[in-house]
């Protein structure tokens, strides 16, 4: 299941309102600028987590910081920083996308097994798209087509206003 809400999304996983926190990351590791420089200062253990990766991160993986209750998970799916305005510029990578998140789902799903339990995801609206160039349209539909028939999982787009 899919919805979008307006609200402050580190403000939500910080309050445990969701269980695990997904941003797109550059994979130059930075976290230097929009949602993901307000992860680092907020949640330090997320910065931690991207810099213990060795050498520069394969696109389509994660790495993950236990903060508190619950996860935050750096998704490089962004192949430089920011972008150039164009498409040819565009630095996020949709592929890679598809392939973190479907990763994501599968882990998610093989930790809860057949329990009753359902998994609150949370993640920015703009993710990969705002500074990284991709399409938000192009991403929704990538959330969709990957978790939108998991009735265990519900992803939270947060829309702050």
């Amino acid at each position: 299941m899919i919805k979008t809400q307006e609200g402050d999304l580190l403000e939500a996983f910080d309050n445990g309102d969701i269980d695990i926190l997904i941003s797109v990351c550059n994979s130059k590791k930075t976290m230097g600028a929009g949602i993901a420089l307000a992860i680092k200062q907020a949640f330090p253990e997320a910065h931690e987590a991207d810099f213990a990766v060795e050498g520069e991160p394969e696109l389509g993986t994660f790495s993950v910081a236990r903060v508190g209750k619950g996860n935050i998970i750096n998704l490089y799916a962004q192949k430089g920083i920011g972008n150039d305005g164009t498409v040819k510029g565009r630095n996020a990578r949709y592929d890679a996308l598809v392939d973190g998140l479907s990763d994501i789902r599968d882990g998610v799903l093989n930790k809860i097994g057949s329990s009753d339990k359902k998994v609150k995801i949370g993640v920015p609206h703009g993710m990969a798209s705002d500074l990284a160039g991709g399409q938000f349209k192009i991403v929704t539909a990538i959330l969709e087509s990957i978790f939108e028939e998991d009735k265990n999982i519900e992803v939270i787009i947060y829309r702050i206003v």
